[in-house]
């Protein structure tokens, strides 16, 4: 015969047992239910938290961009205003500062250069001559070549370039490229005498641009001549006072697009 008393005692006895199992768990389960609250608390408040710092380091990146937007147009302002005062004692230079930049871009372009070094070579081109407000007027206007004495002054306005420039805390070598743009890879530049790779690309580049737009404008002692002729002038002297690169990419730029396209 089953022995229900016994089966009983067994039943009461296990369910006794299961019920105190449960009661000892439980606290640890509770205890441990509330820290997986806490925690997903704490990281939603540390999301909301990055979140909330993501916003303010991108609106301090924008506000840090936008100032420095604002830096380089006031630093270019100051440059075409000092481009200016040199012109206004060249007649024959008009506009020869905004030409220079445009075009020396155009090729720091097709020579496949950085963003920052196109940058770099713009507002150098925009001040390059700035130098020549320390030069007498009069030799501007001479209807003959200089040479001599007078040649010399004239040659020193890289000089005077970059003292004023150096002062100016550029994020790119600008004094630096103004005081090169006369040197010849051949080392007959001037005010040094550098050559080769000793002189910054961007002042080859320069070099070049300068180049082109003087024999394409007036000058005091002839007219204006065309722009075969300054790629005449610049084929001739491939490798040897002017960068083989800079004049490729510079007839390149001439005969896909031409020089009007540039100014």
């Amino acid at each position: 015969m089953v022995d229900k008393e016994g089966l009983k005692g067994q039943l009461v006895k296990g369910l006794k047992l299961l019920h105190q199992r449960i009661t000892k768990r439980t606290p640890l389960r509770l205890e441990f239910g509330r820290a997986v609250e806490d925690l997903i608390a704490l990281a939603e408040t540390l999301e909301h938290r990055v979140a909330e710092h993501a916003a303010e380091l991108a609106n301090r990146n924008q506000e840090l961009k936008q100032a420095r937007g604002k830096w380089q147009r006031d630093i270019e302002k100051a440059l075409l205003v000092m481009a200016l005062m040199a012109e206004a004692r060249d007649p024959y230079i008009h506009g020869h500062h905004q030409r220079v930049a445009k075009l020396a871009c155009a090729i720091a372009g097709e020579m496949g250069l950085s963003e920052e070094k196109i940058e770099g070579c713009r507002l150098a081109s925009l001040a390059h001559d700035i130098g020549s407000v320390y030069i007498p007027s009069d030799l501007f206007l001479r209807p003959v070549p200089l040479v001599g004495t007078e040649l010399s002054v004239i040659e020193h306005h890289p000089w005077f370039g970059y003292h004023l420039l150096k002062k100016i805390e550029f994020p790119w070598p600008v004094a630096r490229i103004v005081f090169q743009h006369h040197e010849r890879m051949n080392g007959y530049g001037y005010p040094l005498g550098i050559s080769g790779e000793e002189i910054l690309v961007e002042a080859r580049i320069l070099g070049v641009a300068e180049v082109v737009d003087a024999i394409t404008s007036r000058r005091p002692h002839r007219p204006v001549l065309s722009v075969d002729k300054a790629i005449e002038e610049i084929s001739s002297g491939k490798g040897v006072l002017y960068d083989a690169d800079v004049v490729d990419a510079c007839l390149r730029f001439l005969r896909k697009k031409g020089l009007n396209s540039s100014n």
